[in-house]
């Protein structure tokens, strides 16, 4: 008897795979339904963002967004265990000279990215859409890239009402101190360059597949089971008589493998072929 096991299902496999999705030519990643950081209320087929506060600071001396863009993705690699494996989308919320907030934060006006709702890392909405949160107007709690609360504090923006305060300036931009207490992105407050201050993260877009939960062999006697991520798997299920969910005598079974971005087959023994799956 042969497990198949598969990747998760949504778009056509492409170059830029990663573990619990896989990333197509428009920049959007594919997650499990079952993704822990999949945000409550979305189900799917929907897209999502999601924003953390670094829980490291760093000074606002530099006026290249590449350096900040390495930063915050430092931090996604630290962070949660399920966000650790795509910390290559995540983007600074950071103006500097010659590049503002829209297009170092991926919000390019009209775009799907522009459009997604945006949400705290492992908590509640935090804008209706990216191109809301441009307008400063965020909801929910401050989270770090663990998904843990964060007090109030400043964060580096490099955003002013005034205009200019980018970062790399003397004294760039930063957002409010307290959220819906006025422009998060900037508050019209500047500090000094040299003090070390947080920065918000945002990711790419996320998309939510079509769960698969098994289907009934074929005659080869083959049964397709969806991997939930790209990790060490111990897969444990029972072979059912008759249909999924009944009372029938269950035959245990298990194997363990690593799955990859193709999928995996492992074999094991059955006294009798099964007619469905239960995991």
């Amino acid at each position: 008897m042969l497990l198949a096991v598969l990747p998760a299902a949504g778009a056509e496999p492409t170059s830029s795979e990663d573990r619990s999705g896989r990333s197509g030519s428009s920049g959007v990643t594919v997650v499990d339904a079952d993704w822990p950081l999949v945000p409550d209320g979305v189900a799917s087929g929907d897209t999502f963002r999601l924003l953390f506060s670094t829980s490291a600071a760093t000074k606002a001396t530099s006026g290249d967004a590449g350096r900040y863009r390495r930063f915050v993705q430092r931090a996604a690699a630290r962070g949660h265990r399920f966000v650790r494996e795509h910390a290559e989308v995540f983007l600074p919320v950071v103006a500097v000279p010659g590049s503002g907030v829209r297009r170092n934060a991926g919000i390019a006006a009209g775009s799907d990215a522009a459009a997604a709702p945006v949400y705290w890392l492992g908590g509640s909405l935090a804008a209706a859409s990216a191109e809301a949160l441009l307008g400063g107007d965020w909801a929910g709690e401050r989270r770090d890239e663990h998904g843990r609360l964060r007090a109030d504090r400043w964060h580096w923006t490099g955003r002013h009402p005034g205009g200019g305060h980018r970062l790399g300036d003397a004294r760039p931009g930063v957002g409010a101190k307290q959220l819906g207490g006025g422009d998060a992105l900037g508050s019209g407050r500047t500090l000094r360059s040299v003090r070390r201050l947080p920065v918000y993260a945002i990711s790419g877009v996320f998309e939510v597949a079509e769960p698969r939960t098994g289907s009934d062999p074929g005659s080869d006697g083959i049964v397709f089971f969806q991997s939930t991520h790209n990790a060490e798997l111990t897969f444990q299920g029972r072979f059912l008589s008759e249909s999924i969910n009944t009372s029938a005598t269950a035959i245990e079974v298990s194997a363990t493998g690593t799955i990859g971005a193709g999928g995996a087959t492992f074999d094991f023994e059955l006294p009798t072929v099964p007619q469905s799956l239960d995991a």
